[in-house]
This record gives structure tokens, sequence and C-alpha cells, in this order.
């Protein structure tokens, strides 16, 4: 948001120069994105004064002038057609630098020439030509009152002077100067003006009516105020600066008087021409399919459910966003209504993002302006609308009445000082919460606090500390040392967060890439995945974005896709991250998923590129639970998995009756409608889950010794059911003796008729091996035959 200084000085009076008050809106939570200072760069041109001028003998539109700076005389060549003897303006002395519109032009230097024959000691300056506006007509005229040698930076106007500052949602006061203004006075910057409406004689009684079926919901109050024999001439010279400064479009007097008050105050207002309705006014919902024609020229089809202002002819304004090019005003308007509202910002948002409209009466309702102001509002129009283009003053129409409710807020100052870690004194607390405009009442350290209607934002008793330690300086508060919690008290870092960051680490180790995405995704998404309940957000930031997302594997599956766009063709990452199965308060899972597109080997003359499959999942999985010193032998497998992984080629483990997660590869229907033609491996961790399994094992800290006695080998090869799982296998050997036997790996499967048609072949190498001593031909003899028969009771399977 743009505003000049002198538009500042009508709310705050102050004395600070321009650095200091960019220091202090940084340091109130306004953040200065730019600033335009002329006064830097004219401090080399001087004031002069004209004494004589005659004509150029080799140019008739030239000019030779006499000019003097008090201390001595200038001869100037001069082309603008106000030159006059007397007048006072602005020279540029030889060597001085002209300011420059942007960063990209190249600067001029004035420097001594001849203009046609005759010597000319420097350059009389337009506005244009100091980039104060587009005036390039004439030179400029400076006021008589100006001292002839002083620096013309000191006379240069307020208005020139302009402050462009970022705006956070929730403080949509300070998107008027006058909030702006009450903020730095809150924090000892200047004293606030407090601004008063004049009486305003009502010459008659309005001969129109308004209906708002919709002041029980979206319009809780909608005022009318016609003024009759008003003219719409082009606004005065004082507003036309200020609008030109901010680049602030200029219409005419009846509209910037509406767009002044936008900005100045916060209160969006409309202004109809009177004449251009038909019939009495009515605030309705819109239907389906009607057509709206905005004073942009655009033609907009409107949703179910918008807020429209109507005649008999009907839609004249799309409530708190556009007027209606039907009932615009323009300079033969000669009677009008000015409309002063107040809309829920929920409604007015959601149609602002359905019809892609931009306006700055969108951009203070959807955030929340100040519900009480409507009538002050109008109010203050009004009187501008009398003074600046006349007319005679009706009485006010209105239907709806916004009914405030007083929110009281119980504060502690052992509160305040416990969040910021330093101790404030009762009545500066007071003092800067009553400045913002709260009303407060202490009692022994306690404080009963009522927000003004313009705060919105504050609801909370951390609203109120945030508050007073921005109107304190967050700068100000001294610095101190984070507790130590070495000596065993506690740590820091929470269980969590440390094994999150290792799992991260691993996976980074694997090849896989950490990516962070939102924790939204679009309904369609949620749809396919089969998401029960969907949860959809009632203020979402776009469509796409709709819904609180309940797993990872969607905007994984957005990530892969809009790279493989890119040209990538081989793609592996990770995220760790929330996923939501309700609303309320710790209604969500923290899951950790992995992802891999693309061929498992590069193109090689060695060897052949495979597709990724179930076991390439299955591999970054157990790495994981490896991690986390979760064994293999203790998980049993099942093939129930989400809709999302292929039914055939995936699996769940489980920890007793607890799931620990899913592995596999994604379901081609799933592909299909994400654009993705190859095979995606995937898996995903119930990581919450984890957490309440997990115990911490001491030797995660210690590095794995290999043993240095004898290792041996045995080879086994099962006959078993088709429908058993390798890893059923594995864990009935693993378990035969955890302690000897060190590793287990499948190196062939067959299947044929020889061994029957619902039969397989399961050929493993067990290795052999113990921490303590070289095994005996006997001990390894009997660990074998324990192995062949925990294989036939547990997977009923025979040595083949």
């Amino acid at each position: 948001m743009k505003f000049t200084i002198n538009w500042l000085r009508d709310h705050l009076d102050f004395k600070h120069n321009l650095d200091d008050l960019v220091i202090k809106l940084n340091s109130i939570g306004l953040e200065v994105e730019s600033y335009v200072n002329p006064f830097k760069d004219l401090n080399e041109f001087k004031i002069v004064e004209i004494i004589d001028y005659k004509k150029h003998p080799d140019a008739d539109r030239l000019n030779v002038c006499n000019v003097t700076d008090g201390k001595e005389n200038f001869q100037i060549v001069c082309g603008a057609n106000n030159v006059k003897s007397g007048l006072k303006s602005v020279l540029a002395p030889v060597g001085s630098f002209l300011p420059k519109n942007n960063a990209n032009e190249k600067q001029i230097q004035i420097k001594q020439s001849k203009i046609r024959g005759v010597d000319s000691m420097g350059m009389l300056c337009s506005e244009s030509e100091l980039c104060l506006s587009d005036e390039s007509s004439g030179i400029i005229d400076l006021p008589s009152s100006c001292e002839v040698g002083k620096p013309f930076s000191e006379y240069v106007d307020d208005e020139k002077i302009v402050v462009e500052i970022g705006i956070t949602p929730n403080r949509v006061d300070c998107a008027g100067v006058i909030g702006i203004a009450r903020d730095l006075h809150a924090s000892g910057f200047g004293k606030f003006k407090l601004s008063k409406t004049k009486d305003i004689p009502i010459r008659f009684q309005a001969d129109i009516s308004v209906k708002n079926l919709l002041k029980n919901s979206d319009c809780p109050e909608f005022c009318l105020r016609k003024i009759n024999n008003v003219k719409n001439p082009n606004s005065p010279n004082w507003l036309i600066k200020r609008f030109n400064s901010c680049d602030m479009k200029l219409i005419s007097s009846l509209v910037d008087i509406t767009n002044f008050y936008c900005i100045d105050s916060c209160r969006p207002l409309h202004v109809f021409d009177f004449d251009k309705i038909t019939g009495n006014i009515v605030i309705r919902h819109s239907k389906s399919g009607e057509k709206f024609l905005g004073l942009d020229g655009e033609e907009y089809i409107l949703d179910d459910g918008m807020i429209v202002i109507c005649d008999d002819t009907g839609i004249i304004s799309l409530a708190g966003i556009l007027g209606g090019m039907s009932t615009s005003c323009d300079h033969n308007t000669k009677n009008i209504l000015v409309e002063s509202a107040y809309f829920k910002p929920e409604s007015i948002a959601s149609t602002g993002r359905k019809l892609n409209i931009v306006s700055e009466a969108r951009y203070r309702f959807e955030r929340g302006v100040d519900p009480l102001s409507t009538h002050k509002g109008l109010d203050l129009a009004t009187n501008m609308i009398n003074e600046i283009c006349g007319g005679e003053v009706g009485s006010t129409i209105s239907d709806g009445r916004y009914e405030e409710k007083k929110k009281e807020i119980e504060i502690d100052s052992l509160f305040i000082e416990k969040l910021l870690g330093q101790k404030f004194d009762l009545k500066f607390i007071e003092e800067k919460l009553q400045k913002i405009g709260c009303n407060v009442s202490s009692n022994e350290g306690f404080l009963k606090v009522s927000p003004p209607s313009w705060r919105g934002d504050i609801s909370l008793p951390e609203d109120l500390v945030e508050e007073v330690a921005r109107l304190y300086g967050y700068e100000n508060i001294e610095d101190q040392e984070m507790p130590n919690f070495i000596k065993g008290e506690r740590s820091i870092t929470g269980k969590s967060q440390i094994l999150r960051k290792k799992i991260g680490r691993f996976l980074v180790s694997r090849g896989l890439t950490e990516v962070i995405t939102w924790s939204f995704v679009d309904e369609k998404y949620e749809k396919l995945m089969q998401a029960n309940p969907i949860l959809k957000i009632s203020n979402p930031i776009s469509e796409e974005l709709s819904c609180l997302r309940s797993n990872l594997v969607t905007n994984l599956l957005l990530t892969i896709k809009s790279n493989i766009k890119r040209g990538y063709k081989k793609l592996n990452f990770f995220e760790i991250g929330p996923t939501f199965f309700g609303i309320g308060p710790g209604e969500q899972y923290t899951k950790i998923c992995g992802i891999r597109y693309g061929k498992q080997n590069e193109k090689d003359w060695l060897g052949q590129s495979r597709d990724l499959d179930m076991y390439d999942a299955k591999s970054d999985f157990l790495g994981v639970l490896s991690v986390l010193h979760i064994r293999e032998e203790n998980l049993f497998v099942d093939q129930k998995v989400e809709c999302y992984f292929h039914p055939k080629r995936s699996g769940s483990f489980y920890i007793g009756k607890n799931k620990v997660g899913s592995f596999g590869i994604i379901h081609p229907n799933i592909l299909k409608e994400f654009g993705i033609k190859s095979t995606v491996s995937f898996f995903e961790i119930e990581f919450s889950s984890i957490l309440n399994i997990f115990k911490n094992d001491r030797r995660s800290s210690k590095s794995y010794v290999k043993p240095l006695f004898q290792s041996s080998t045995r080879d086994f090869s099962f006959i078993v059911d088709k429908q058993v799982f390798a890893s059923e296998i594995i864990s009935a050997i693993k378990k035969s003796d955890n302690k000897i036997i060190k590793s287990i790996r499948i190196f062939d499967s067959y299947e044929g008729e020889e061994i029957g048609n619902n039969k397989k072949a399961i050929a493993l190498e067990v290795l052999l091996q113990s921490e303590d001593k070289t095994l005996s031909d006997n001990e390894i003899e009997e660990v074998s035959k324990l192995i062949i028969k925990n294989v036939e009771n547990k997977c009923n399977g025979k040595l083949r």
C-alpha cells in the first residue's frame, strides 16, 4: 500500500525525518517495501528568479533568460512558454545530474553549452525533468514566498514523498492511512489526530427504498444516501497530486472521493448514478448463470450465493468487489446514491476468487473492515462531496444493523513477562493497548481488555502480548541465553525430531531427495484416493488446494509429474509430513513416504536396465526400519493395502496388531490419472505408530563390529505353497537362532509342474557365525535341522 508523507500528516503530527519513519514502520511490523525521497536527488538544484529575458536571436521558440540565485547571475537559454520576469523557478547548475525515472536510465549531467550560438550556464527545469510528475509544458513556477538561493529540496511538497508498505493479512486496519497513523502514535512516533465529521444538514427525504435480504447472513448492514444536483468535475489539485504520487487512477470527483476514503480510512464505498437506477434497491444472493457487466468492461457469469445489489432491471453491482457499468457515474451525472455497507469477509473472498477480480474494495472486505465504520464512512464521503461537488443531501436509507459483540480478554502481566522474558510496567501495558484503541481496566496486575472494532485480529491473550512487544520494539527486548538442558534435566530436541533427522539422512544416503509439499490437495485427488472423510477447507488458498490431505502419495506423484515435464527420466523423492483424518486437535498422523520413478539401472553395456518393482520399495522400507532398530523377523506381512497400491504387487508390514506401513508399486489406474506412464515404486511408514512402538536401543549409539570368528554358509531349498510370502520363510529361519544366523539371502525361485501347480521352490543362503567362538560341524548341523523344522512347522514347507 502506498501513501504520501502529506497524507500521513492528515492523521499524525510528527517532526521526524523520512529515514526515522522508515525505521519505525519496520520496527512495528509494517514492512517498508520501497520509498521515494526526492529530497536526496534535488539538493544540488537551486531556487532562482528570472530578472529579465529576451528572444533568442536565431530561434523563435527560445528565450535567453537572465536569472539570479541571490549571489550571482546566470545566462540560461530556455524554450518554456511560461517564461516571465519575476518568475521563481528551479535551476539545474552546471555539473549537476538530473534524477532518473528508473535504474536502467542513463543519468544526464548538465554541462555549459552553446545553443544556437548563445552560451547557456545550466537549465531551468520542468517537473517532468526532475521526475516529480509528467508535467512538461513549462518550467516550475514556485510561490513568491520561496527564498532565492535555497536548495529546491527544502521546498519539495511532502505529497511527492511516497512510502510503500507490505501489509500482513491480519492487519487490514493498516490498509488505511489512519490505521498506520494510529500504530505509529501508539509506538511513540508522533501524535494521532482525531478526525471529526461535520454535521450534515438533511434537505429532503430520499424517494427510494432498500430491501436487504441478507441482513441476517452475508450483509448485516447496508446504507445509502441520496445527494441531488451535484456536479462531477475533475478532482481538485491536492487530490490529483496525491493520487498521481500513489499510482492511483483518476476518474472523476465523485469516484475519486470514494476511492480516497478506501485508502484513507479503509472504508470501501461506492457511488451510483441515481438517474440510471430503475425502481428500488434489493440486496440478495445471485443465481447460477446470471450475468453482470462490470465497470472494467468485462461480463461475468455468476454462481449461486454471490452477494449482488439489484434494481428492478437486474444486477447493478457485485457487492464489495466491483460496481456495474449500467449505473456508473460520468461528467453528466446529476443525482447520486452513495453506498456504505458491511459484507462478511468469507463471501467476498469466495466470490473474488471464483471470478478472479482484484479490486481495492475486495482486498479490504475479504480481510475484514471495521464493521462499525459504515455510517461514519458515509458521512465522511458526503461532506467531501458537498465541498467539491456541491449538491443537496438527502436522508440515509438503510436496512440491517450490525450488532457488535464485545470481546473481553483477561490477561496477567506475569503472563506477558513469561512469554517475552522481560518485565513491563503495568502502566506501560495499559497505555500501549489504549493507544491502539482498546478499552482497558486493571486490578492488581490483571487486565481486562476489549479490542476495538477495527482490530478483528485481537482475540487471545497471546495477541495482546504480541501488541505489547511490537509497540515496545522487538529490537529493545534484551537477548537471553537458552537454558542449558545438557545436565540431564531434559533434552531440547525430542525423540521424534532425532529420529526424523536420522531417517532423513538415511534416505538421502540411498539417493532420495527430500521434498516438502503443501498439506492441502485438490478434492478430486482425495476422491481418487478414496479418502474418508474428505476434509474441505472453508477458505482455501485456491481450488487446487481445497482439502486437507489424507496421504502423501498425491503430492509426491504431482512432484514426479512436474519433473517429468521438465525432461527428468529418473526421480527419487521422500517426504516426512502430516496427514489428516479429522479437523480436531491431534487428528493427524505423521508419515514417512518414499517414491521412485524411472529405470532402476541406467543404460550400461555391462548390464540391462530394469523397471522398478515392489522389492525396491521393500528395500527402502526395511532400510528405514533398520535405522529404528526394528528387525524384519519381528514383522509379518499382509496383502491388505490402500487403494493406490497395486493389489498383487504390494504388501503391508505389521508388528502385532499395529500396522507399520505399506510398500509396493502404485496402481496403474492411479498413474493413468496423473499422466505417468512408467512404473512407480512407493512406500509409506506410519511414523506416529512407530513412535508408540519404538523403544530406544542402547546399542544405537555403538558401531557394529564384525565378529572375528569363522563364518559358514548353508544353502536350503524349500517347496511351499504359492501364497506363502518369502518374508515368512525368512522370519521362520531367523527365529531358529537369532544370535548365530547373521543374514539370509534368497538367490532363486522356481515354479513348475514337477513340484505341483500350486507350489513354488525358494532357495536361500544362510550365513552362520558366532560372536564368541568358531562353530563346530555338529553345532552347524543342529542349527540347520532347526531351520528345516521351523520352516516345515510355520510355513508348511518341505526341503527339496
